[in-house]
């Protein structure tokens, strides 16, 4: 089988699913709409499978979190890689190019999209026009949640023609790489220079990640842990203006790292008390399992779709509503109190728990779900 994959950028998460994906099949393709996204601090350059860049223009609109890509020539490349699967993460221009192909010559077209409720709620007509037009038009879509599989079926597929595979990460590295360090003489320095109990929160720094929540839930924390550290790793647009507001309300504890390299966020993980996913909207949040992978227990936003997919509650983790602070101060103590038993008990479980997801068990999932399908409507 010849499979083709479009996309906007090439991510690190997604590289070692990718190659698995080749491993499976006759010819492997995947067609970018840009080499990389200034506003992501990726640099991907190594991997195994071939990959080409679309001609196109590129755009950051104002309050919008990341560029439009504009491409041309997508019919084009894609007649010469003539793939009789075509895997289309998006539904920007060149996705519904791609589309259009796919129908014209008679293809298997897939979706595979990141969708959340949000896009339901703020997308505009034409978004959501576009959205049911290539999602019920084709074949079948590939959700990375259950959250985003509910959205396909909303846009008009039925249950059957969308396969839930949720994201997979590299566990044993995050595994492995965690307990390397863990307990190392570099782990005691890190460790010792913030004081406990210590935080961590990785993400964007955006509004939308929940970072006014993670502070107004970090001020009710201090009364009970006045010492508390809370790390943040990341970078990103409000990132300013939120080490202005933590200057002015005097956390001297409250550290902003930038951004961190894979395995930098595997050594903050190692030495966190907890994981804090306080996000407001995320299609999955891939931090979330690495965290799981790294043995650090996990409270995690109900508003991201990895936490209805990876968290049980008071087994794999703890699932807060950001927006409500009380409820999910009184969870992170909860958590932080935890008997030894208990927490290492639950670390174990959230490490079987994302171990079920492998690169490879994904792979095959995805590529005998296109063998099975038929060519859309």
């Amino acid at each position: 089988m010849n499979v083709c994959i479009l996309t906007n950028i090439l991510t690190p998460y997604r590289l070692p699913l990718f190659e698995a994906i080749k491993n499976q099949v006759e010819r492997f393709n995947v067609v970018l709409m840009a080499r990389r996204d200034k506003e992501r601090h990726w640099e991907v350059d190594n991997y195994g499978f071939a990959a080409q860049v679309l001609p196109g223009l590129h755009f950051k609109p104002p309050r919008h979190p990341f560029s439009v890509h504009v491409n041309y020539g997508v019919q084009g490349a894609l007649k010469k890689i003539d793939p009789d699967v075509l895997i289309s993460g998006g539904f920007a221009p060149a996705n519904i190019s791609g589309f259009l192909y796919a129908r014209e010559a008679g293809k298997k077209h897939l979706v595979w999209g990141e969708l959340h409720a949000q896009d339901l709620e703020q997308a505009s007509w034409l978004k959501r026009l576009i959205r049911r037009k290539l999602i019920a038009g084709s074949a079948g879509a590939i959700a990375s949640s259950s959250r985003a599989r509910d959205i396909f079926v909303h846009y008009g597929l039925s249950e059957d023609l969308v396969l839930t595979s949720v994201m997979p990460i590299d566990v044993d590295l995050f595994s492995d790489s965690a307990n390397a360090f863990r307990g190392s003489d570099e782990w005691h320095v890190l460790r010792q220079r913030y004081s406990p109990p210590l935080l961590l929160s990785v993400g964007r720094l955006t509004d939308s990640k929940g970072y006014w929540e993670m502070f107004q839930i970090y001020k009710r924390l201090l009364k009970h842990h006045p010492e508390a550290s809370l790390l943040i790793a990341g970078d990103g647009p409000e990132r300013q203006v939120y080490e202005n507001h933590c200057h002015a309300k005097g956390w001297q504890r409250v550290h902003f790292l930038g951004f961190q390299a894979p395995a930098d966020i595997i050594k903050y993980l190692t030495i966190a008390d907890l994981f804090v996913f306080h996000s407001l909207q995320d299609p999955f949040g891939a931090v979330v399992p690495e965290a799981m992978a790294a043995g650090t227990p996990v409270v995690s936003s109900i508003h991201a779709g990895a936490t209805d997919d990876l968290i049980i509650e008071g087994k794999t983790g703890f699932r807060i509503d950001p927006k409500d602070f009380d409820r999910t101060t009184r969870q992170i103590l909860h958590a932080l109190e935890m008997p030894k038993n208990h927490r290492r008990q639950l670390v174990k479980n959230a490490r079987e728990r994302v171990g079920q997801h492998t690169f490879a068990a994904s792979a095959k999932e995805i590529v005998d779900f296109a063998s099975s399908l038929k060519v859309g409507q």
